[in-house]
């Protein structure tokens, strides 16, 4: 698990560089799903641990550590037109 975890973390990564410089990297389609599909399992991993009595403060962290990336990505795929229009050039 904790390769596929660090797998999906570099595409966070990439996904992040994209929207920082503002160029398409990849398809469009490939980042709306990779952000649709990372935050559903953000979601279902918060909702297991917080069920096995998980202290609160560690979701805090985790939610302030992974909420930002989670915004770029979201605007790197919904919102960053001119980077997807430049890449169909």
């Amino acid at each position: 698990m904790g390769l596929v975890s660090g797998f999906t973390n570099g595409f966070g990564l990439v996904g992040l560089w994209g929207y920082i410089r503002q160029e398409a990297v990849g398809p469009q389609v490939f980042w709306v799903l990779y952000f649709v599909l990372s935050v559903l399992l953000s979601v279902a991993a918060l909702a297991v641990n917080v069920a096995d009595s998980m202290p609160v403060g560690f979701v805090v962290f985790s939610l302030a550590l992974s909420l930002p990336l989670y915004y770029a990505l979201w605007h790197y795929a919904f919102r960053s037109q001119s980077a997807w229009r430049e890449s169909d050039a």
